[in-house]
């Protein structure tokens, strides 16, 4: 079912614009975000009870070559993508 709502998510996201999906995941659930080709892109910032996950992202379309790794939030805009930031590569 998890694998079924993916795809799907995957398939749609392209015709509203999405050139790649990105998520906070949970720890239990890297192994099965793995498996859809996600990968890890970042950690979050602490919540207020000092938790971290680890974002991830796949790409979408023909386009994603050229667009990977997503670009890096500037941490100083809450999560707004800073057009200059260098995201270097995502870790497998």
């Amino acid at each position: 079912m998890g694998s079924t709502l993916f795809r799907l998510a995957q398939r749609r996201a392209p015709d509203l614009g999405a050139r790649w999906l990105e998520w906070e995941a949970e720890p239990n659930a890297i192994g099965f975000y793995e498996r859809m080709g996600g990968r890890h892109v970042r950690d979050t910032r602490p919540n207020e009870w000092g938790r971290i996950l680890q974002v991830m992202a796949v790409g979408l379309g023909r386009e994603a070559a050229e667009i990977w790794p997503p670009p890096v939030p500037d941490q100083h805009t809450k999560g707004v993508p800073d057009a200059g930031a260098s995201s270097g590569s995502p870790a497998f």
